[in-house]
């Protein structure tokens, strides 16, 4: 039976419109590269984006692309981490690049690594969502081209 012939006082939600339809997308690339040599989290610079949800209702799709490298000269292993932020609410951390020295193991690597995460923040408030890195050992280097899209989806 089609939608047509449901009355509209019985809507379901096959006769419901507007479900996971995307409200807004929002993007941003990072025109140069950031690096960091600590093991303390610091912002990627240029790797955060604000939305402004139009319902309590909807879902954030974050999808990022970070093109990666990591160094070392100094003969130890590396692992380089990122956290996704809300604000200052941690969503999600994640190894991007690990790196082991020795026995004829190279002292860089690279990656290009796409991260997605969706958010339920039941907000209409601005929103900021970042990204914060460190390294263990080395440098540890977010290329240029490096993006984040934010994706509001109707509920």
């Amino acid at each position: 039976i089609g939608t047509n012939s449901i009355a509209d006082d019985a809507v379901t939600a096959a006769k419901a419109t507007g479900f996971g339809k995307i409200g807004q997308v929002l993007s941003v690339t990072i025109g140069g590269e950031v690096n960091t040599t600590t093991g303390s989290y610091a912002d990627v610079s240029g790797l955060s984006l604000a939305i402004t949800p139009s319902a309590t209702s909807s879902k954030i799709l974050v999808q990022t692309l970070i093109h990666a490298d990591s160094r070392n000269g100094s003969g130890t292993s590396t692992v380089g981490r990122i956290k996704l932020f809300r604000d200052s609410t941690e969503l999600e951390q994640r190894n991007i690049i690990q790196m082991n020295i020795g026995n004829g193991n190279p002292d860089k690597i690279a990656a290009n690594t796409y991260h997605s995460y969706l958010d339920s923040p039941s907000s209409t408030s601005s929103l900021t969502f970042k990204y914060q890195f460190s390294v263990d050992g080395g440098t540890f280097r977010i290329g240029a081209s490096s993006k984040i899209v934010l994706l509001e989806v109707l509920a």
